[in-house]
């Protein structure tokens, strides 16, 4: 099934990544990333671009097509931003060649906002200052609705990812244990994005039908806002996280992490909308490729059902269950997800 998914859905760089991943982020390594040079096509100066030498693919799907990499994810690497003038965007944007007139309306458009040192390396340029300096230089570039959609939707995943790992401490991890006991074994079948999700459940239930102790209950809360978050249900996260930052027996360390995952979820919100802004506006014009529009359907879908439009929701839905074209694993997602929108 997980080949099928990948292979319908080429045109997105794919990523996985495990549960004991919560307990902390991993950075790439120099084998992971490769660097090459290229002459800014503004400022003409030189600037090193990243990408994913290798990914992989063993982590789970979320619903709106978000994978995790157990190494690097590839969205934390497919913006490049010059440090110069703040020109961003794709690899193949840095090989444009660009005629005066819109070299000085990128300059413009970029000037305002934090100042970067241009000295500063690429992998210490924020990620979603990144990408909203991408958002910038393709409003200037003219670049249409179904790439805005697309950037906007990578932004979004990055924002679900930043701060989805948790403190070191044996408290959660013991909780981390147990959550694996109470699902079967995964199999080669096994989308582990949803395996995670039925833990979060799981311990749910735990915890309302037989609670732990007081001293130990933000551990448990801890862990479901996290395995909640990683996979985008953010109003049941929230909860937890909640939770856990109005408990003071809770760490410090950990009510610093959980905060900062909150503010993550109204950035991840932010870019959401405007995804589902631009892939309504590109659905509507007919300004998509045929490739992609059975895949935007979908998309429109999850997003206004992750934005609380379940009339929206349902709509998007009804449309990508019909579509002939729409592979059936994601068919079945469409109708699954239709029920959820009431």
């Amino acid at each position: 099934m997980w080949k099928a998914i990948s292979g319908c859905i080429i045109l997105l760089w794919w990523g996985w990544a495990g549960p004991a991943d919560v307990l902390a982020a991993k950075p790439a390594s120099p084998n992971d990333v490769i660097w090459r040079s290229a002459l800014c096509p503004v400022c003409a100066k030189s600037v090193r671009l990243a990408r994913i030498l290798t990914s992989d693919a063993h982590g789970g799907i979320d619903r709106d097509l978000f994978t995790r990499a157990v190494g690097p994810q590839p969205e934390f690497y497919l913006i490049n931003t010059c440090p110069h003038c703040k020109f961003s965007g794709y690899l193949n944007d840095f090989d444009l060649i660009l005629p005066e007139k819109t070299r000085k309306q990128l300059t413009e458009a970029l000037a305002d906002g934090p100042a970067l040192n241009p000295k500063t390396p690429q992998q210490e340029i924020p990620n979603l200052l990144k990408y909203d300096l991408a958002y910038r230089t393709f409003q200037v570039l003219g670049r249409s609705d179904e790439a805005f959609g697309w950037l906007c939707l990578r932004a979004s995943w990055v924002a679900r990812d930043m701060y989805c790992d948790l403190p070191r401490r044996p408290e959660i991890a013991r909780v981390l244990v147990e959550a694996g006991t109470l699902v079967p074994p995964a199999t080669p079948q096994t989308n582990p994005a949803d395996r995670e999700l039925e833990q979060a459940e799981r311990l749910e239930y735990r915890i309302t039908t037989s609670a732990p102790a007081a001293q130990k209950r933000w551990s448990y809360d801890a862990v479901i806002a996290i395995l909640y978050r990683r996979h985008g249900r953010n109003d049941l996260a929230l909860v937890h996280i909640e939770r856990v930052l109005d408990d003071r027996t809770s760490p410090k360390d950990l009510r610093d992490v959980l905060a900062l995952m909150k503010q993550s979820i109204d950035d991840e919100r932010n870019w959401q909308i405007q995804a589902a802004d631009h892939f309504d506006r590109a659905v509507r014009e007919k300004k998509i490729t045929t490739q992609t529009l059975p895949i935007a359907r979908y998309l429109l879908g999850q997003l206004c059902l992750r934005l609380d439009r379940p009339m929206d929701a349902r709509r998007w839905f009804d449309q990508a269950a019909n579509d002939p074209v729409l592979p059936p694993h994601l068919k079945q997602w469409a109708r699954q997800a239709r029920e959820q929108a009431r």
